[in-house]
C-alpha cells in the first residue's frame, strides 16, 4: 500500500465540513495499520496529530477486548507522544 496522503484526510474534511480528519486503514497483504491526520488550522492540525498517535497507541497495545482496550488508552498520554509537530496547512 502506498503512503496514505494527508490530502486524502483535507479532502473528506473539505468535503463534509470537517475541522479535523482521522484515517485509520489496514493494508490486507501485509496486515499493516497506516494513518494519516489533518486539521483545518494549525492549532487543530496538532491536535489531530496527537489524536491518531494515541489511536495508534491503542492499536499498537493490540487489545482482545473492550476492557483490555479501556487499560490501554488509560496509558496514552500526550507526554509519551514523541515527535508531534504542527506544519502549515
Amino acid at each position: 500500500m502506498k503512503r496514505l496522503p494527508i490530502k486524502a484526510a483535507k479532502d473528506l474534511g473539505k468535503k463534509y465540513g470537517l475541522s479535523r480528519v482521522l484515517i485509520i486503514a489496514v493494508d490486507p497483504k501485509d496486515d499493516l495499520t497506516h494513518t494519516v491526520s489533518w486539521g483545518d488550522t494549525k492549532e487543530n492540525c496538532g491536535f489531530a496529530a496527537m489524536d491518531i498517535q494515541k489511536l495508534r497507541a491503542v492499536l499498537e497495545a493490540q487489545p482482545t477486548s473492550l476492557e483490555d482496550a479501556v487499560e490501554a488508552a488509560k496509558r496514552v498520554r500526550p507526554k509519551d507522544i514523541i515527535g508531534i509537530q504542527v506544519k502549515n496547512k
